[in-house]
């Protein structure tokens, strides 16, 4: 990146409030994505499984995606509490 462009992302920066969450907020919108998903799982025919997620072998690789990212999320928050 070069200098000019790191000047404009703080300058934009300060311009405007970003809200940014914790991690403890996204760990439970990562685990709410995993109820949910559990649910389609249960709940929805195969052909709305299929047409989404190319199957249940598909379902169960976004579900596992989930639990990876709230795993990582985790560590993080864990690791912002220790300092």
């Amino acid at each position: 990146m070069r200098e000019t462009d790191n000047k404009s992302a703080i300058d934009f920066a300060t311009k405007e409030t970003i809200y940014e969450p914790t991690y403890r907020e996204l760990v439970t919108l990562s685990k709410a994505n995993i109820r949910q998903l559990l649910t389609i799982g249960i709940t929805d025919s195969d052909e709305h499984i299929e047409k989404h997620f190319g199957g249940e072998i598909g379902l169960i690789e976004t579900i596992q995606g989930y639990i990876d990212l709230t795993e990582g999320l985790i560590d993080l928050f864990k690791k912002e509490v220790q300092q």
